[in-house]
């Protein structure tokens, strides 16, 4: 009976499927992640002065574009209303000062399109409707291009960091005792490639945030958000500090970029 209930008070028909929470969540975090990146993305195209990383962020920008164009599109044909975003009249100045090298314009693509694989990724296994779907899927292969051409760019300019390498294993191993997690703890014993991969990711998108955060707080108009920002800034320092530190146990190379 509860189920009839909702079908009625939903209006739910053969010809209209409403969204579900999962599909709204992902419409909602994807317009509000590309809104900011659009204003990130113009200014720093508007700095940029090596002709192969301006390329690499027009076609993020495009990407942007595109992605807020589609999602205000099923937006209008759900009377949904639009949200409040970022926008290029209240939250971008391509008059300030340049804040930023060349060489981070592109790190910063290149960890914002990883971030954006995982995030698509994640919200396409949760959506149904067709045509929200089709939305995220096209994402997925959008920002799957831009991870591969600003990574080109970064190996032909010499830029790239690679995360540090271990034996090639000869014959498979098991762990035998519960206590496999105490290396972390106690005594130290050697990083996997899974926990390698995790702080070799987290250590390069907290050094982006560290650097990102450091520049903001320099030039915010507010104290408060001055503050904020040197904060996160620090937060971030502390994690780079610690990941060094237990890398440096273990004898790794630090792979920061």
């Amino acid at each position: 009976m509860r189920i009839k209930i909702w079908r009625v008070m939903g209006m739910e028909t053969e010809d209209h499927i409403r969204l579900t929470s999962p599909e709204l969540t992902a419409l909602w975090t994807a317009y509000m992640n590309n809104s900011m990146s659009y204003c990130v993305l113009k200014y720093f195209k508007e700095k940029t002065h090596d002709t192969e990383i301006s390329d690499v962020l027009e076609l993020a920008i495009e990407i942007t574009e595109t992605m807020l164009q589609d999602i205000k599109t099923i937006y209008k044909k759900e009377n949904h209303a639009i949200p409040v975003g970022f926008s290029e009249s209240e939250d971008l100045n391509l008059n300030a000062p340049a804040l930023y090298s060349d060489e981070f314009h592109l790190r910063y693509v290149h960890n914002m399109a990883r971030h954006g694989m995982n995030s698509y990724g994640s919200s396409f296994a949760s959506c149904a409707r067709s045509d929200v779907k089709n939305i995220i899927s096209n994402a997925i292969d959008l920002t799957r291009n831009l991870y591969n051409k600003s990574l080109n760019v970064l190996l032909e300019k010499g830029l790239y960091n690679k995360a540090a390498s271990i034996p090639i294993p000869t014959k498979p191993e098991f762990i035998e005792k519960q206590g496999y997690l105490a290396g972390w703890f106690g005594e130290n014993r050697a990083m996997n490639a899974i926990e390698i991969m995790h702080f070799y990711n987290n250590m390069e998108r907290n050094s982006v945030g560290k650097a990102l955060l450091l520049g903001f707080g320099q030039t915010a108009g507010q104290q408060k958000v001055r503050n904020y920002m040197v904060r996160g800034a620090n937060i971030a320092d502390k994690v780079i500090e610690f990941m060094r530190q237990f890398y440096l146990k273990r004898i790794f190379p630090i792979p920061l970029p």
